[in-house]
């Protein structure tokens, strides 16, 4: 799947690592829980935001996560007081700064980690629900007008080649068709690595995880570029890619 070659971008102290390749700016988040903004591959500077994301008393902040246009990101929040995530859209402007788009609550039982979404205009998230019958993947879309369920995965089904799974670490490709993920791998030694799966079409299914064998272990914040061309990933205090 991929050549093997690997490559060190500029960034420092940056995980969750979102280039694009039509406008070649890419976001990222800091060591620091900041919004970091750059060129492609280069240096990165912080982003402004307008009004800042606070939560409220009774919200804990969840994630940041960049999406694939490097123009978007999402912030998500678990508010207790009434058991929903709500997620807040950022459109990062010319002028460099981050101001709110819009806002949109998920009602769940819990305040999951959701991966990376996909490109619009029909934008997926995966996220991991912990139910009865097992541990579950359930899928979202959005094409404006908010996020509503589209599939569920039992967890086992998607295992494939890993010996866990957790979603903290996971991406969808900007077309929603592949996410990465690391996941628990038990080869020669007990660690975590990359995998990846896919599907034909958005109203297809998922295939079980493959593990990406080129992949060093024990990375963090897997990033499938469109085609497939680069995974990004954050290790060391820095970003990499594979091509």
């Amino acid at each position: 799947m991929f050549y093997g070659d690997l490559h060190q971008v500029r960034a420092r102290n940056v995980s969750l690592y979102t280039p694009s390749t039509d406008a070649k700016i890419a976001l990222g988040v800091s060591s620091t829980n900041q919004l970091m903004r750059g060129i492609t591959d280069q240096e990165m500077s912080m982003v402004e935001f307008d009004p800042p994301p606070s939560p409220s008393p009774t919200q804990t902040f969840r994630q940041i996560l960049p999406e694939p246009e490097a123009d978007r990101l999402l912030f998500s929040f678990w508010d207790y007081s009434v058991e929903i995530t709500r997620i807040s859209e950022y459109a990062v402007e010319a002028d460099g700064k981050a101001r709110m788009a819009r806002s949109s609550d998920i009602p769940m039982p819990a305040g999951p980690a959701f991966s990376r979404p996909s490109h619009g205009p029909d934008r997926r998230l995966i996220y991991r629900e912990f139910a009865v019958t097992g541990e579950l993947l359930v899928e979202l879309a959005n094409s404006g007008a908010g996020w509503t369920e589209v599939n569920r995965y039992l967890l086992n089904d998607l295992k494939g080649e890993s010996s866990s799974f957790e979603l903290d670490e996971a991406s969808l490709s900007a077309d929603g068709l592949r996410f990465v993920v690391i996941a628990g791998y038990t080869g020669m030694v007990s660690t975590t690595a990359a995998f990846y799966s896919d599907r034909a079409t958005l109203s297809d299914r998922f295939t079980p995880l493959r593990l990406i064998a080129n992949a060093p272990y024990a990375i963090q914040a897997p990033y499938l570029t469109e085609d497939c061309g680069r995974l990004y990933f954050s290790a060391l205090g820095t970003v990499f890619y594979l091509e």
